[in-house]
This record gives C-alpha cells, sequence and structure tokens, in this order.
C-alpha cells in the first residue's frame, strides 16, 4: 500500500471519529437536557406570545434582537430567543410588506438566503454576526410556513 493512501486512510479515521464523537456527545447532551429544553421552549414561547399580542412583528424582530445579542455566545439562550420570536411573530400585528423580500427557504435557495440573512443584519447594526443570522430564518419560517405547521 502507498505511504498517500495510508495517510489517507488515517486522515479519514481521524476525521470519522472526531464526527461520531461529536454526535455522541450531542445526542448525550440532548437527552440529558431534553426536559429542560423542552421548558425553555415553552416559557419562551408563552413570552413571545404576550409581547407579540402588544406589538407588530417588525418590533418583535427588533426586540428580538435585542434579547439575541445579550446571550453572547450562550447557544441555549440563542435558541430561546428563537422560540421567543417565532411566537411573537405568530401572535403581533402584521405589517404590510414585512415579507416582501425575504427568501423561501430551500436548498436552492441557499445562497440568497445567506445573502439575505447577512444584508438585514447588517441593517439592524449587528454584521458578522451568525446568531443574528440563525434567527433571520424565523422570519423565513414566518413567512413561508410549512402546511403541516400552518393548519396545526
Amino acid at each position: 500500500m502507498k505511504k498517500d493512501t495510508k495517510v489517507l486512510i488515517v486522515v479519514f479515521s481521524v476525521i470519522s471519529a472526531a464526527v461520531l464523537a461529536a454526535l455522541g456527545f450531542g445526542y448525550f447532551w440532548l437527552s440529558q437536557n431534553a426536559e429542560k429544553m423542552d421548558e425553555l421552549a415553552n416559557q419562551m414561547k408563552k413570552e413571545g406570545q404576550v409581547w407579540g399580542l402588544k406589538h407588530n412583528v417588525s418590533e418583535c424582530v427588533a426586540h428580538s434582537l435585542k434579547k439575541n445579542m445579550t446571550c453572547g455566545e450562550d447557544l441555549t439562550c440563542q435558541i430561546g430567543t428563537h422560540y421567543f420570536l417565532g411566537s411573537c411573530l405568530d401572535h403581533a400585528k402584521k405589517v404590510e410588506g414585512f415579507c416582501k423580500g425575504v427568501p423561501k427557504e430551500g436548498p436552492q435557495k441557499l445562497l440568497e438566503t445567506i445573502h439575505w440573512g447577512v444584508e438585514k443584519c447588517k441593517k439592524a447594526k449587528h454584521p458578522d454576526n451568525p446568531s443574528c443570522q440563525r434567527l433571520m430564518k424565523g422570519i423565513q419560517k414566518f413567512c413561508f410556513p410549512k402546511k403541516e405547521e400552518a393548519s396545526s
């Protein structure tokens, strides 16, 4: 066997082991924290509903961005803010043209979605912030609900 082939096998094996370890850790973490995450989701959905009933969809986005920025690198907090935004948007007063320019989710629209998220975060004065860009997906879900979500 050539030396290059052996090196490729070792590199592939190390990468595979790292991926499996990460998946295993993720599964373990989720199994240990599933109840806590459900509680967080329900709490943030309720808070989003209460806040949304008194505001419009644009205000929901602005408020969610502020909440998200206080999270820093705390992924659990960012996830909670995502639930807040979704519920807030669902219960807030609609604003004409809110969904104008929002790309529909999907693999064929990936680059358009990324560009839109980056631009939206720049306008919100949160450039180069991945958590802001992830939060923008909540707007896409609101503007283009999946059929099973829309009927429930």
